[in-house]
């Protein structure tokens, strides 16, 4: 009896060590063995949104480095072209359009409407899609406490124009 429970033991011991053995393994093997996507695979463009500030802008420098074409779409125009100029700078060859649209205006549809037809009439094929546009209330608060002009903007921008942009 007590011969069983030793081997039992054991061969969880060892299921343990094998699996915790694994792990490393194949952590090694992704961080360091592993060769990288070509995301160029996807298609030769990644659509940003969001693209003027901190993770967005982040995402266009690092998808010029990897030799994607970048589609930039944020509300302001000036940081817009500002943007595109400093990746340009650093990754010449890269093709970049523009697009300005605020996901938290009436005409965002209509905006929509005219990126997709620009994508669709240069054929300019659009392989990653990050969707970094977003809002959220002006200080944290429980949903029943927040302002109906405020949660409908947040729901217009996070869902309604992130759907469009995925759609498209």
């Amino acid at each position: 009896m007590q011969l069983s429970w030793f081997l039992f033991i054991t061969l969880l011991g060892f299921l343990s060590l094998f699996k915790l053995t694994f792990n490393l393994l194949k952590w090694v093997f992704i961080t360091f063995i592993r060769p990288p996507k070509n995301l160029k695979n996807y298609g030769s463009w990644a659509l940003i949104t969001g693209a003027t500030d901190g993770i967005g802008k982040a995402f266009a420098f690092q998808l010029a480095q990897k030799g994607l074409d970048l589609i930039l779409v944020s509300r302001n125009l000036a940081k817009l072209k500002q943007v595109s100029n400093e990746i340009t700078s650093v990754h010449p060859t890269t093709k970049i359009k523009v697009f300005d649209v605020d996901f938290s205006s009436d005409d965002v549809l209509a905006r929509v409407k005219v990126m997709q037809e620009v994508i669709r009439d240069e054929k300019l094929d659009v392989g990653v899609l990050i969707n970094n546009v977003g809002v959220t209330y002006p200080v944290a608060r429980f949903f029943h406490e927040v302002d109906e002009e405020v949660w409908t903007k947040v729901v217009k921008v996070n869902v309604e124009g992130t759907s469009l942009v995925t759609k498209l």
